[in-house]
């Protein structure tokens, strides 16, 4: 199955990058419990220490983590100034391991279930059900976005979700086919076959029947 595009190029560069905050927001989301900060400060340096905290608040925004590369410089001063941290050079690679226990402290925190099979068909079924109604692809993939937030789930990867809009508008497209298939044996549609054929009698041939009547002849007084 070909992926079909569901956002432009720059809008899925937009929804691979943290959100930007202004300073009310970042007051908000980069303030964190003491209790999560001590787990959290345990498990590592100094400088993933700073990590922990801007994915904490990224994720509690958007159910997503971002690579620490595309972090906002504003936001690395906000929590550095905040929490009195040093602020990491850009070219810091944090552990892959502290990483993934990061995540998961932050997923447990926020109670967040697993991407199984019945959370991926509730995605997949409510996808069709917009598809039929002929909203916009870029509508659905929002909608997606939405529906894993209520279903408190980690949002999946913007491929993840181009695969099951592509699936829904497939599917409503050869739904439409069939509907249509079956209307080719209503006799009443010899009706109209007779107005799409070509009348000999006007330029040619070169006109349908149905043109008369669009276009009706000029009497003469």
């Amino acid at each position: 199955m070909s992926l079909m595009s569901i956002l432009s190029k720059r809008e899925e560069a937009l929804f691979n990058k943290p959100p930007k905050f202004d300073i009310r927001q970042q007051k908000h989301f980069f303030t964190l419990a003491q209790s999560i900060i001590d787990t959290a400060f345990k498990l590592s340096g100094h400088f993933s220490d700073m990590i922990f905290i801007l994915q904490f608040g990224y994720f509690k925004a958007t159910h997503r983590f971002f690579d620490y590369s595309s972090f906002h410089q504003s936001d690395i001063e906000f929590v550095s100034n905040k929490y009195k941290l040093d602020r990491p050079d850009l070219k810091f690679t944090p552990h892959e391991r502290t990483m993934r226990r990061y995540r998961q402290l932050i997923k447990e925190y926020f109670d967040i279930k697993e991407y199984k099979s019945d959370i991926k068909r509730q995605l997949e079924y409510h996808s069709i059900d917009l598809a039929n109604n002929f909203v916009h692809r870029k509508k659905i993939f929002y909608e997606l976005v939405n529906l894993s937030k209520k279903l408190n789930i980690e949002v999946p990867s913007y491929t993840t979700l181009s695969k099951i809009i592509s699936q829904a508008l497939n599917y409503q497209k050869r739904s439409i086919i069939v509907k249509l298939e079956a209307f080719g044996l209503d006799k009443r549609l010899e009706v109209l076959d007779e107005f799409l054929e070509k009348d000999d009698e006007y330029k040619n041939g070169c006109e349908s029947t149905i043109s008369f009547f669009r276009h009706p002849p000029l009497k003469l007084a």
